[in-house]
């Protein structure tokens, strides 16, 4: 069974029942449906090769599932420095075959305001290299030479609420297919190493099946952000206003959402991280989210699993949070979330190192920035970082010469507060992600920024640090 693991928007989490039925709403129609089955459309073909720039495998497709819709959703991670994930956006897709040649098609729906009038959304070509039996062979390589950048996550406050396609797009100068395969569970994944124009190595995962939005789940159009807001999708056109309208993003919580903690997670901080995940059951009365060791060899962004990702990254400077949507209804599909070593202080010398780097006026002058393609830079969409108050408590520990024993405990919480707000949240206009947890309430619309005392904060920073720690705290 799939896993569905850590990151986001528990924010969203449980909009769900009543109202229209999705399969009045955003179903794919009876002619463009596709078959439930992943491999009565798709196939994979085995090259048994083993050199670089070679295919390991090739994709085929039934003319049969030409014309229907599937989902396709991707990751793209850069390879140089550390590895860094960011999903792109998700998009409802169909093939159409002309002359020799398969391309992809957007599906229309959300992105014109007459849907009876015909409307070509293209974007990609993929040569076929063999035909028999009533099935296509696609050089898929070929085709994916071009990625799309946008991301899937979606800000209103921050970039606006009038629909864009965003077809921003940066092409590969060497790639191949690394693997491809068919899952249990109606999914075609594939897996293509690439390096992209401006010398950006990556790595892009794909994950394609049949469209079905959940049943009995309702998009919820997002409120805006006065006070709180969501984490949303990209705005879409509703034909009946032709107006733009937004989607919360949200779980389907039906089931308990599940997040794994990668292998390589220390052993020292691993409960740390785990209760930072179950702290979110305190919030909605019962189990809600589940957490779990990720298997040997799980690493994000995952298919089968969202996965809290431990990095040994001391100047990264930031943890972050991403996920995939239904890009019609918001529902999170898939969750992850960047954890990096700058946390795991444990001892006297890590603390007064890192101490005088979050002391740097320079460091502090900068944002956190996630590594990215160049051109298509952006601030993460749900960081979290060592903060001006972090910088405080830790300074009153070097100060009084606190035990390693005793930095190590302070290391441990920060990291329980810290993994909660890189995932599941409400955004906020006052970037929750960047609030003390003694100011944090995760009671959604009951939030308002304007209770929040940075100053008072502080104080009961420093009164917890002197009570819990035994050490005295500037």
């Amino acid at each position: 069974m799939k896993h569905v693991l850590f990151v986001l928007s528990l924010a969203s989490i449980g909009l769900a029942a009543g109202g229209c039925s999705p399969e009045q709403r955003f179903a794919s129609k009876p002619a463009v449906r596709a078959a439930d089955q992943i491999r009565t459309s798709f196939s994979v073909r085995d090259t048994g090769s083993s050199g670089l720039k070679v295919d390991q495998a090739k994709v085929l497709i039934q003319e049969s599932a030409l014309e229907k819709e599937f989902l396709l959703q991707a990751n793209l991670t850069t390879q140089d420095m550390a590895p860094q994930f960011n999903g792109l956006r998700s998009r409802v897709v169909a093939f159409r075959k002309r002359g020799n040649s398969v391309y992809l098609m957007e599906a229309t729906q959300g992105h014109t305001v007459e849907p009876e009038v015909p409307t070509n959304l293209l974007l990609a070509e993929f040569p076929v290299t063999a035909q028999a039996g009533g099935w296509l062979e696609l050089d898929f390589n070929q085709g994916m030479s071009r990625l799309f950048v946008a991301g899937d996550w979606h800000a209103g406050d921050a970039e606006g609420t009038a629909y864009s396609g965003d077809y921003k797009a940066v092409k590969a100068e060497v790639s191949y297919l690394d693997s491809v395969r068919l899952t249990d569970d109606d999914r075609l994944l594939v897996r293509q190493v690439a390096l992209l124009e401006g010398g950006t190595p990556i790595e892009a995962r794909y994950e394609l099946r049949p469209y079905r939005p959940a049943d009995g789940l309702v998009a919820v159009r997002s409120p805006g952000f006065d006070h709180m807001g969501f984490f949303e999708v990209a705005p879409q056109i509703d034909t009946v206003t032709d107006a733009a309208v937004t989607y919360a993003t949200k779980w389907d919580l039906r089931q308990p959402v599940t997040y794994a903690v990668s292998a390589n997670t220390p052993a020292n901080f691993r409960q740390a991280v785990k209760d930072g995940v179950l702290y979110w059951n305190q919030a909605f009365g019962s189990e809600r989210v589940k957490v779990i060791d990720a298997p040997a060899g799980v690493t994000a962004p995952d298919s089968d699993y969202n996965v809290i990702q431990w990095l040994d990254f001391n100047s990264a400077g930031f943890a972050y949070a991403d996920a995939q949507m239904d890009p019609r209804d918001g529902q999170i599909t898939h969750a992850q979330i960047f954890m990096t070593s700058v946390f795991a202080i444990g001892g006297m010398a890590k603390a007064r190192t890192l101490l005088q780097r979050l002391e740097d006026p320079a460091v502090a002058a900068q944002p956190a920035k996630m590594l990215a393609l160049r051109g298509f830079e952006r601030d993460p969409m749900c960081a979290f970082s060592p903060n001006a108050a972090f910088a405080q408590s830790l300074a009153g520990l070097v100060k009084a010469d606190a035990t390693d024993a005793q930095i190590l405990k302070v290391a441990q919480d920060y990291v329980r507060e810290g993994v909660p707000r890189s995932g599941p949240h409400p955004r906020h206009a006052a970037q929750l992600c960047g609030l003390p947890r003694s100011e944090f309430r995760p009671d959604g619309p009951r939030f308002d920024r304007r209770k929040v005392s940075p100053r008072r904060s502080h104080a009961r920073r420093r009164e917890h640090l002197e009570l819990r720690y035994g050490v005295p705290a500037l």
